[in-house]
């Protein structure tokens, strides 16, 4: 139970520390930053215990560039039950909450992609789930807009400009990505994702890339001041705004920098966690974590966990879901070429179904996001592993046709 008049007075006495201001004579943003801060304190403890109470179980993870969230003032109120309570209490006081109408949305998102993955936290927390989201801090949203003359102007959403009061900067949790010419840290911001007339209490984790050296020094002693800062501006650019445009060469490599970037950060988190719990065999991973990737920005997470961990660590969380999935009844596994490679997977893939083999054309095979396709010669690999295929195959299926076709031949032999 959240009182609405102790974060009304936590409200006063931050005000006063912070501003030196009472409640009729803060403006917006300052009312704002003191209230959202007073909410964070009252849920503290339900989010520590939250927390803790889901250390070493089954939980899901979701990676989104995208979190289009609102203003939490009004949402994070009205889940906890006291919104007309507060805004009567803040009435009484002289202050109208309305006011808050004018405090910037925080621009994580652009559009339906971002508002579903706040969704999916909000019903996530709500009805129980353990679920926490990854994300990327943008220092900037993809723009304000504006209208001149009849033509749409843009400029910089600066959405952080009076703080962010709703976060709290998770330093001992920063994690170094590191790219062919460069290395960044990537710093976590937690946000508390607070459920609908309940005390669980969810986290969104959203990563900052900074530099390791924000400084040059000696160029900035040597009056290079551009120097002396580019080390920090090219690290801040990789979170600095929200899509930048890729029109051109550099715009598509800051992309690719920033999807790399929330899949490494957060794998590597991921990874840490696990780790902490003092279990040393991948294979077991999938029995407690699993990771929802929102559309195709976060795909990179799939060659990162194969970079880090090697095709044997691949390979041995393959066959752990095998040894689940095989289970099913009335469904369809499509694995990877490389699951023959590995002869306990067949009775697996075998216990409870049929195994088809697709065959197609090497030269029209997809080799994007696929690492060892990637690095090898596709004709000798098809050549070590066909043998493994003929043994594994119950049937084959010719696949150069279009999807449907494939699935009628299919149908046909079964």
């Amino acid at each position: 139970i959240y009182s609405p008049q102790d974060i009304l007075n936590t409200t006063q006495t931050l005000l006063k520390y912070d501003e030196d201001e009472r409640l009729d004579e803060a403006s917006p943003q300052h009312l704002h930053n003191a209230l959202a801060r007073a909410v964070m304190l009252a849920v503290g403890d339900n989010w520590s215990k939250a927390r803790s109470h889901r250390l070493g179980k089954r939980k899901a993870f979701y990676f989104s560039a995208e979190y289009l969230i609102g203003r939490l003032v009004y949402n994070n109120l009205f889940n906890l039950g006291i919104l007309d309570e507060m805004k009567n209490a803040f009435a009484r006081e002289g202050v109208d909450l309305s006011c808050l109408e004018e405090i910037e949305d925080a621009a994580l998102g652009n559009g339906g992609l971002g508002r579903l993955a706040a969704c999916y936290l909000d019903s996530a927390v709500t009805c129980g789930i353990p679920l926490s989201g990854y994300g990327l801090r943008y220092r900037f949203g993809l723009f304000k807009q504006s209208f001149e003359n009849g033509a749409q102007r843009e400029a910089a959403d600066d959405w952080t400009k009076y703080g962010d009061p709703w976060s709290y900067r998770r330093e001992k949790h920063t994690v170094r990505v590191r790219f062919a010419d460069q290395t960044v840290l990537a710093v976590p911001y937690d946000t508390p994702i607070i459920g609908y007339l309940t005390d669980n209490v969810g986290t969104l984790r959203l990563w900052q890339c900074e530099a390791e050296q924000e400084l040059d020094f000696d160029a900035f002693n040597q009056q290079d001041y551009v120097r002396a800062l580019a080390e920090k501006n090219r690290a801040e650019d990789i979170t600095r705004v929200l899509y930048p445009n890729d029109t051109t060469w550099e715009g598509k490599r800051l992309r690719v920098k920033q999807q790399y970037f929330l899949s490494s950060a957060s794998l590597q988190d991921i990874m840490n966690t696990y780790k902490s719990y003092g279990i040393t065999d991948y294979r077991e991973m999938t029995k407690i974590f699993a990771i929802q990737l929102n559309d195709t920005h976060p795909a990179m997470s799939i060659p990162e966990l194969f970079r880090r961990e090697g095709e044997a660590g691949f390979r041995q969380r393959e066959t752990a879901a095998l040894a689940e999935l095989g289970k099913l009844s009335g469904a369809v596994i499509a694995t990877g070429g490389g699951c023959v490679t590995r002869q306990e997977n067949y009775p697996l893939l075998h216990q409870n179904g049929v195994i088809v083999r697709l065959q197609r054309q090497l030269d029209r095979l997809p080799r994007e996001g696929r690492p060892i396709s990637l690095q090898s010669d596709i004709g000798e690999l098809y050549e070590r592993r066909r043998p493994f295929y003929e043994r594994f195959a119950d049937l084959s299926i010719s696949n150069d046709g279009t999807p449907a076709e494939t699935v009628r031949a299919i149908m046909d032999k079964l």
